[in-house]
């Protein structure tokens, strides 16, 4: 995938999960279109202080990535936005990660799934049919 925006091109090449096998869910970073999917939900404000700390981690909050090196950022995609959202909100993002101030960048991959899912309601539980014995 390539964005391309005011005469800077970004490529993205898509992750699967599958492709790296078992991926522990605290090495997942997950985003919707406005907030933070960590903890008790933050604002998208807050999105470079958290992916800092994210990457930087190294293992010491328990809902935060292990190391540097394991962190994936998903993003979840809603069906009713259009492509310019997405590559507005991808662009916004490779350009935070080439901006924030790690430590040891060399070991930083920017991994970014993109999820499309979509979520289908679990259909009502059946009531209970009450059984009178005698």
């Amino acid at each position: 995938m390539e964005l391309n925006k005011n005469d800077t091109i970004r490529k993205i090449i898509p992750f699967h999960y599958n492709a790296i096998g078992l991926v522990k869910l605290n090495n997942i970073f997950r985003i919707n279109k406005d907030s933070i999917l960590i903890d008790n939900h933050y604002s998208i404000n807050n999105l470079p202080k958290l992916l800092k700390t994210f990457y930087e981690n190294n293992g010491k909050k328990p809902n935060y990535s292990d190391n540097p090196e394991s962190p994936i950022i998903e993003i979840k995609i809603d069906s009713n936005n259009n492509t310019s959202n997405l590559n507005e909100i991808l662009f916004k993002l490779t350009e935070l990660i080439d901006k924030l101030n790690i430590k040891n960048p060399s070991t930083i991959k920017a991994r970014i799934f993109l999820n499309n899912e979509i979520l289908i309601p679990r259909p009502a539980s059946p009531k209970p049919e009450i059984c009178i014995f005698n």
